[in-house]
């Protein structure tokens, strides 16, 4: 597909060049006090977590975001996907919950996204009902949700449901801004053509992200039945100068928990134009110890071009010299769609994973572009048993 760049014939000199700007950009941001220097690409957008870990100021652009993200799984069957976005007009927000016996749960607007505006001065973010709030920064967040939420497969059936739970981590965080292997930059850069335009373009769309895995653990009631949770869960934060859905043609990302403590998020996105084909993520050892994604055998073309993710299929990665084969047995599916105007379609993917012969369980979200408006996608599926 002409979407997705292949290496030119200056692939060789530009990747040469990209590691050396790359190494000297982080000697001078690690060796040196100057502070001019944009974040990204080996610079940090604060010197302190603690400054990081917090609501963002929106910058001017109409796009400006400030967003978190959280889901996890566990073994028993439980999933949860919830997201909060501040936006200059609204907050793109959701919550997802599958409770084993219940069944999948959606928050009352999807697969609608768009939230009023949350104008509290407090620390949270929050919308109609739907709360996180850093406690500890790095260490400890609290989530909370109030209200309806209905059963994916039988919309009339809805539920009065309330959510409380702490995510707690002691494991160190991944920090794209700065922990991005050189090599795997240098790969996405060097496919593409190099112009005044697209070094701005890479300016303007980049954002500060990070994740860090933990635990969550609460209680939900629905319908005064009391059930407790305890998931393994990943959770995120993104923030920029502007998020424009309508730059990105695709992303897959592959979150799971192993049964042996291995956790890790594996994926590849597609910004036409700025990176077509960019390798991103990172495992936890068993241990504790994070360790980069450095090669990765996925091709975004060979899964759910067409706009329907696979439900059943495998690939390979490596970080630094180990190896990892991976299989995804995807077990449900439900989609919601992100911006005013529904600009991009996000497939979640409630799956099993089993890496190196070890069973483990978690989210696929594949992103694909849509611009049909606020009108669903003719495949587009909620719900749907991939079994």
């Amino acid at each position: 597909l002409d979407i997705y760049s292949l290496p030119g014939k200056w692939y060789s000199f530009k990747y040469a060049l990209v590691v050396v700007f790359l190494t000297i950009r982080k000697f001078i941001a690690h060796y040196t006090a100057k502070r001019d220097l944009e974040p990204g690409y080996g610079v940090l957008s604060h010197d302190f977590p603690e400054e990081m870990d917090k609501k963002q100021p929106l910058s001017e652009d109409p796009k400006a975001f400030d967003a978190v993200y959280m889901n996890g799984a566990n073994r028993i069957g439980w999933y949860i996907v919830v997201g909060l976005a501040r936006r200059k007009l609204n907050v793109d927000g959701f919550l997802i919950l599958k409770v084993p016996g219940v069944g999948l749960l959606l928050s009352p607007k999807l697969p609608d996204t768009v939230l009023s505006l949350d104008e509290a001065e407090d620390s949270s973010f929050s919308s109609e009902g739907l709360k996180l709030t850093p406690l500890q920064p790095m260490t400890c967040w609290w989530l909370q949700y109030k209200g309806t939420m209905r059963l994916s497969h039988n919309p009339q059936k809805k539920f009065q449901v309330q959510l409380d739970a702490r995510w707690q981590s002691d494991l160190g965080f991944f920090n794209y801004d700065t922990d991005m292997p050189t090599r795997s930059l240098a790969k996405g850069l060097s496919n593409e053509t190099w112009t005044k335009n697209y070094f701005k373009c890479l300016k303007d769309h980049h954002q500060t992200h990070y994740e860090q895995f933990g635990e969550l653990t609460g209680n939900v009631i629905i319908d005064n039945v009391d059930f407790n949770i305890n998931v393994s869960a990943m959770r995120d934060h993104s923030f920029g100068y502007r998020r424009e859905w309508k730059a990105f043609h695709r992303y897959a990302l592959h979150i799971f928990t192993l049964a042996d403590g291995t956790r890790g998020n594996i994926g590849v996105i597609c910004i036409p134009n700025m990176f077509s084909r960019l390798e991103i993520g990172y495992v936890y050892e068993k241990e504790g110890s994070l360790e980069p994604l450095t090669d990765l055998d996925f091709e975004l073309y060979q899964h759910g071009e067409n706009g329907i993710p696979p439900s059943d299929y495998g690939f390979t990665f490596k970080t630094g010299q180990k190896c990892y084969e991976v299989r995804v047995q995807v077990e449900e599916t439900t989609d919601l769609y992100l911006g005013l105007d529904w600009e991009a379609r996000i497939t979640e993917s409630l799956s099993r994973f089993t890496v190196n012969g070890v069973e483990g369980w978690g989210v696929v979200e594949w992103m694909y572009a849509h611009s049909s408006g606020r009108t669903p996608a003719g495949h587009s599926q909620s719900a749907v048993s991939a079994r």
